[in-house]
């Protein structure tokens, strides 16, 4: 799958490179048409079933950014593809899976609760790395795992834990990469 905006969920199939460079096309006219520059947006594909080779094929065009949502499959692609591939996380994680996943991924697009937000923040500091997030706030959603409808509390509460299990060079640079609504 191809996703344009992970907050937009806007999927398209991920089937070869013809699809990948058409894909490509048709971001290009309408960021032309939009008055936007091309660095203004990411295609991800995002790489769930994708086979090895097709993800290597859309590589060899310069994609360096790929999303995976699940654990296991991405540590393994990630073990037989380029070192220079900036992967994503873009599945809910369990906090079980936390230590897997921190200093493994460029993103984790889906912080949805405090408990996840301290497991991440402090494998982070474990480690000494920090753990970039977007975070997931309901909107009215029925079926998306969320904060729930004091979400912004929730959100200071993620912040005061990020800040508080920062690695000390990372101190005044704020980890939150986004916030998707």
């Amino acid at each position: 799958f191809f996703s344009l905006s992970p907050a937009a969920g806007r999927y398209f199939i991920f089937v070869n490179k013809d699809i990948f460079l058409r894909l490509g096309e048709r971001v290009e006219r309408a960021l032309l048409r939009a008055g936007r520059t091309k660095d203004s947006v990411m295609i991800l594909p995002v790489t769930k079933t994708v086979p090895v080779e097709t993800i290597r094929e859309v590589y060899d065009l310069g994609q360096r950014n790929f999303g995976e949502s699940r654990v296991q499959e991405l540590l393994e692609k990630k073990a037989w593809l380029p070192h220079d591939i900036q992967w994503h996380f873009i599945g809910h994680l369990q906090t079980n899976k936390v230590k897997k996943m921190v200093g493994e991924v460029t993103l984790i697009h889906s912080l949805d609760s405090l408990h996840l937000a301290e497991a991440l923040s402090m494998e982070g500091e474990k480690k000494n790395v920090e753990v970039p997030v977007l975070l997931e706030v309901n909107t009215g959603e029925a079926d998306l795992l969320v904060l729930g409808h004091d979400g912004f509390l929730k959100i200071l509460r993620i912040s005061e834990i990020v800040e508080r299990h920062r690695p000390a060079q990372a101190k005044g640079e704020f980890v939150l990469a986004d916030l998707v609504v």
